[in-house]
């Protein structure tokens, strides 16, 4: 009983010792990564958190116009690097998205600032275009605000300009 108290404790004093944030931030029974939500609420945006810790805020694009977009709980590493997505959906078709629109995604990709297109699949069968940046995980809440904006805003001009609906 002993030793495994004292590994338990030497256990803690080696992830207490760690550089790195943990890759999934949760208090208590709240989901979602705290560093988003305190980012988020220094912003003063409204959101709302899925059980996934998914994070869904909805924005006005002008024009009378929404467009969703999410920021991921979950982050993914490159050596260093912890990486966070920021996404928002612009285009939702049946099958293979069609190659005109592909090639039309590509296009919008060259001129974005931040962030790029790419191809989703849903067990339905559709295929969703996805306008995805790749943030730092830690990230200020500037930079995340400034990213919330590139993404939606760049996502919406795509779905006005591909479907004229504002769906997503």
């Amino acid at each position: 009983m002993r030793q495994r108290i004292l590994t338990l404790v030497a256990l803690a004093l080696i992830g207490a010792g760690s550089a790195m944030p943990p890759a999934f931030g949760q208090v208590g029974d709240t989901p979602g990564d705290q560093r988003v939500r305190d980012a988020l609420d220094e912003l003063k945006l409204k959101y709302k958190v899925t059980d996934t810790g998914l994070f869904k805020l909805l924005y006005n694009t002008g024009d009378e116009r929404d467009q969703m977009v999410y920021v991921s709980s979950t982050t993914t590493r490159y050596d260093s690097l912890e990486i966070r997505e920021v996404w928002s959906i612009g285009y939702e078709c049946e099958g293979p998205i069609p190659g005109p629109v592909a090639n039309r995604l590509l296009e919008a990709s060259e001129s974005l600032k931040i962030g790029g297109w790419s191809a989703l699949k849903l067990d339905s069968g559709k295929r969703r275009a996805v306008l995805t940046a790749k943030i730092a995980a830690g990230s200020s809440a500037k930079v995340l605000g400034s990213a919330l904006e590139a993404v939606s805003t760049s996502a919406d001009k795509v779905e006005k300009e591909l479907t004229s609906k504002d769906d997503f």
